[in-house]
């Protein structure tokens, strides 16, 4: 039985961590966009549940952006963070990013590739698509006007499919509503890492990615159409994508069965990325 010992802190420099798991190798995990409100300190219990399945071949460690970001702090400002955090805390490390994350996790894998020996991006691409761009600009006023509400329910229903709504749409948003919501005073950080999100175009630095990358989607992203996932994928020297009809966002939460096992062997192979890896949807 895995531990469940969860260790949490901050790193130098004001990079909030959640660890666990008692694997030889390190699986660094880059958070989604709300990581701009709540910290991973805050509820490291609900990653450990979220990426358990990882916990015995791997050491996890989910790295908080800093705060108070600098405006005009872009994706690539945030993998030099992330660079000099790998380089004091971690070493190379097989890196994860979802969503914002995973926007930051190319530029990282690009730039810095002593950092990253091999690299998931799970619902996000290269660039955002016309509709997830008219989403986020949306979301900006929103923010400076305190209208969480309306970008929580929004996002709830962008990210998970009408079917699988019912239990945890409703736990997840009565906690939310009840515990963190009004936890929320200052946007900035969240406007600052919308705005990164909207400007990134990763286009020109992803065929200089030397390692290898597993790209996972779902058919119904309204941020990132399925096109732009195999676009990335045929720009990246060494890619594959793992596409899930009729998922959304939510890609990883609502597919796991599917996903985990996939990611898994991703991770473990000691060898280049082989196309029969990933039949069906690759």
């Amino acid at each position: 039985m895995l531990s469940l010992k969860i260790q949490k802190g901050e790193f130098s420099g004001g990079f909030p961590f959640v660890r666990f798991g008692k694997g030889a190798d390190q699986l660094v995990i880059f958070p989604p966009m709300h990581d701009a409100l709540f910290p991973v300190t805050e509820f490291p219990w609900f990653f450990q549940l979220l990426f358990h399945e990882f916990s015995r071949d791997f050491t996890l460690t989910l790295i908080s952006r800093r705060r108070k970001l600098p405006v005009g702090f872009t994706t690539q400002d945030m993998a030099e963070d992330y660079a000099h955090v790998l380089r004091r805390e971690t070493g190379p490390s097989h890196i994860l990013g979802v969503s914002l994350g995973g926007l930051i996790s190319q530029h990282l894998a690009a730039e810095y590739p002593a950092y990253v020996r091999r690299l998931a991006v799970v619902a996000a691409a290269h660039k955002m698509g016309p509709l997830g761009l008219q989403i986020a600009r949306r979301w900006i006023p929103w923010a400076r006007a305190g209208r969480w509400k309306d970008i929580y329910e929004e996002t709830m229903s962008l990210t998970y499919t009408r079917g699988h709504r019912g239990i945890r749409y409703r736990v997840m948003k009565s906690f939310l509503k009840k515990f963190l919501m009004p936890r929320i005073h200052d946007p900035a950080d969240f406007i600052i890492a919308g705005q990164a999100g909207m400007l990134h175009d990763s286009s020109g630095v992803l065929p200089r990615i030397p390692v290898p990358v597993l790209i996972v989607g779902g058919t119904q992203d309204e941020f990132f159409p399925e096109s732009l996932f195999r676009e990335m994928a045929s720009r990246i020297p060494e890619a594959r994508c793992l596409v899930i009809p009729g998922a959304a966002h939510g890609v990883f939460e609502e597919n796991r069965k599917q996903i985990v096992p996939a990611m898994l062997d991703f991770f473990r192979s000691p060898f280049p990325l082989k196309k029969k890896q990933f039949a069906g949807n690759s």
